[in-house]
């Protein structure tokens, strides 16, 4: 849109499209950190897709800022590769795996579509309590739902539509 508008012109579809991002990622954080109160956070997925590290405007690094921001114990990994620590806010421990991710957290967001996501270690898990799972993608529905060891929630799927916002 900055373009557009140094040409004199709009970019309707490019501000909506920012605008809905801008919106899902405010949501998710709200709902993580509901489901997180004085729990450690881990974002499974920095980049804004699979298969790079590219995380200008992912919602998965805006989330594990303010997470960050507001005092939250937040853990990330990206199977891509670590992400520069220039890039990555203050107060964001980077995993290298996955499995190091889970074994460090109580609240799991996945907010990449990322192959890597589509099988939960859950041995790699030695935290006491039930794991908090935040399926952006629904990636993990079949592997995850109804476990007696996962609470699990997928977007668009819970059936509660004041909690389930995004």
């Amino acid at each position: 849109s900055y373009l557009a508008r140094q040409l004199g012109t709009s970019a309707d579809l490019a501000e909506a499209t920012h605008a809905m991002n801008q919106l899902f990622t405010q949501r998710l954080v709200e709902r993580l950190l509901v489901l997180s109160d004085g729990k450690a956070v881990g974002i499974a997925g920095l980049a804004y897709k699979p298969d790079t590290t590219v995380v200008e405007q992912s919602a998965g690094l805006a989330a594990a800022a303010a997470l960050a921001k507001v005092g939250r114990t937040v853990f990330a990994f990206e199977p891509a590769g670590a992400v520069s620590g220039m890039q990555v806010p203050d107060g964001i421990e980077q995993c290298a795996s996955l499995a190091d991710l889970l074994a460090s957290v109580d609240v799991l967001a996945i907010t990449t579509p990322d192959p890597a996501f589509r099988l939960v270690p859950l041995q790699s898990r030695s935290r006491p309590g039930k794991l908090v799972v935040l399926d952006c993608w629904r990636m993990c529905e079949a592997q995850l739902k109804g476990r007696e060891d996962v609470e699990y929630h997928a977007v668009g799927r819970n059936g509660d539509p004041v909690n389930n916002a995004l």
